[in-house]
């Protein structure tokens, strides 16, 4: 047995003396310490690394790509820009949201949202079908910490049906952490989670975001 081998206790348990001692440095160690010349430090735990990558906010956008728009659709819109639009941008520096000034109170009719980006000639500003499905692809890790379930629409597209109806791309989650790309009439109220999403001026010189 070693003459060290002596156990103290309180009601938190027992500590063994030998292997404080140890721990010391053995007498050489001990000596510093009653002498003032090593100090001990409370160790701290390393803070946990996370080993998921950073996610990855970049939008690449196939502009020439064929889309395949409802059944309904008579004609679009705003033909013209359809292939207009960075190929690649930043989802999270680069677009912005938008909502009407009725939204920003309260609901408001599609059409109204409609025309007040037509009146302000925003809607080259605005992104498109092409563009809500790209980020589609990026899934709800990418979605939801900056959009927070908001409905997402792509009002550069906006179709007109045999019905005379009119509708918009939008984008949402559907509850089930899938992400989905549908349209909506315009016939319908927009509240506030209704978001148009919008490019700044650094990519149309059009339209500063805030």
């Amino acid at each position: 047995m070693s003459k060290y081998d002596v156990s103290v206790g309180d009601p938190y348990g027992d500590v063994s003396v030998e292997a404080v001692f140890n721990k010391l440095g053995g007498v050489r160690g001990a000596k510093q310490f009653l002498a003032g010349q090593l100090v001990l430090v409370e160790a701290r735990p390393k803070p946990e690394t996370s080993s998921e990558p950073p996610l990855d906010f970049t939008i690449r956008v196939d502009r020439l790509a064929k889309l395949t728009y409802p059944d309904r659709m008579r004609r679009l819109m705003h033909p013209e820009l359809q292939a207009t639009g960075p190929v690649e941008f930043d989802l999270k520096t680069s677009v912005a949201q938008w909502f009407s000034e009725e939204q920003k109170t309260g609901v408001v009719r599609g059409h109204a949202v409609y025309l007040q980006l037509k009146m302000e000639n925003a809607l080259d500003s605005c992104l498109g079908f092409a563009d809500l499905l790209a980020i589609k692809d990026k899934g709800i890790p990418v979605l939801r910490p900056l959009y927070n379930g908001k409905l997402l629409f792509g009002w550069k597209s906006v179709v007109q049906c045999y019905d005379d109806d009119f509708l918009v791309p939008y984008l949402y989650e559907d509850g089930y952490d899938t992400v989905v790309v549908s349209w909506l009439s315009l016939i319908k109220y927009w509240s506030p989670r209704y978001s148009a999403l919008r490019f700044g001026k650094w990519h149309f010189g059009l339209w500063t975001s805030s």
